[in-house]
C-alpha cells in the first residue's frame, strides 16, 4: 500500500471516533444480557484500551508535522485556529 493508500485509510477509520466504539461494546454486552461480572471486565479492558490510545496519541503529537508530510495532509487551518486561540488567550489574560 502506498503512501496515499495508507493516509486514505486512516482517513476512513479516523471518521471511527473512540466513544462510539465504547458505547457499541457497552450496548452489545447489555443487548446480549451479560452478567454483571463480565460487563465490569468489559469496562476495564475498554478503560485500559482506551487510555493506551490515549497515550500513544500523545507520544505522537510532536511528531505531526513528520506525519502530515507523510500523508500529505494539510494543517493550515488547524495552526490558524491555534494561533487565533493563543492570541485570544494572551488578550484575556490578567
Amino acid at each position: 500500500m502506498d503512501n496515499v493508500g495508507i493516509c486514505k485509510h486512516w482517513q476512513a477509520s479516523n471518521r471511527i471516533t473512540i466513544n462510539a466504539i465504547d458505547v457499541s461494546f457497552i450496548t452489545r454486552c447489555v443487548a446480549l444480557q451479560v452478567s454483571d461480572d463480565e460487563f465490569s471486565k468489559v469496562i476495564c479492558v475498554d478503560v485500559a484500551i482506551s487510555n493506551i490510545w490515549m497515550a500513544f496519541l500523545l507520544f505522537l503529537v510532536p511528531y505531526a508535522p513528520e506525519i502530515d508530510k507523510f500523508c500529505r495532509a494539510d494543517g493550515r487551518s488547524i495552526q490558524q485556529l491555534a494561533n487565533k486561540l493563543e492570541n485570544y488567550n494572551l488578550e484575556t489574560s490578567r
